[in-house]
């Protein structure tokens, strides 16, 4: 004989354990999904971060070194000498009469870029332009475009090449610019 279901039976409450142990293996693998690309997503955030502090750092300090460079020679009295005082491979003194009083001894007027190889800075008089800089370069050309061996003669240099490599992390970059010295060697006019 069967039996027939009775109608008004209650449903078993809750979950049974077979129920709950999937429950929880599912959860817990959606979790660690979860928790692995949030992982992958932070290192990947935090690689790029360096890499964009790299190449900030990298080109403020060849902004600032090659914007003053345009300056390098500017003596409009003609009295004060200005010009590039000493062109090594990885340093550069240069002189520029910014006011206009005929010398080149006031504030940021001698002006001095090198390579501090003991705490990877680019320097400018002595103080840091641009940390993680491992390598800084100038290169020196005359007004035929020939390349000068450094240390270049001062009064020959015309054009002068900057080049600098950033190292922080395991990454590496490279910047490099060029400046025509306009105020040393004029152009001539038809």
């Amino acid at each position: 004989m069967s039996k027939s279901p009775n109608p008004n039976a209650q449903p078993p409450n809750g979950f049974s354990l077979l129920e709950l142990i999937l429950s929880l293996a599912l959860s817990s693998m959606i979790l660690a999904a979860a928790l692995s690309t949030f992982i992958l997503q932070k290192r990947v955030y935090e690689k790029q971060t360096r890499i964009i502090d790299l190449e900030e750092n990298i080109r403020a300090g060849l902004y600032m070194a090659t914007s003053e460079l345009m300056t390098a020679g500017f003596d409009p009295t003609g009295l004060s000498g200005a010009g590039i005082v000493s062109a090594r491979e990885t340093s550069l003194r240069f002189t520029a009469d910014l006011n206009g009083d005929g010398d080149v001894s006031d504030s940021n007027e001698d002006i001095v870029y090198a390579l501090d190889g003991t705490d990877f800075q680019l320097t400018r008089n002595g103080q840091p332009a641009a940390e993680n800089i491992h390598a800084l370069t100038f290169n020196y050309h005359d007004p035929d475009g020939v390349l000068l061996p450094p240390p270049a003669d001062p009064t020959r240099v015309k054009r002068i090449g900057v080049r600098i490599r950033a190292q922080n992390a395991g990454m590496t970059r490279d910047a490099e610019a060029q400046v025509t010295l306009r105020n040393l060697f004029p152009e001539r006019q038809p």
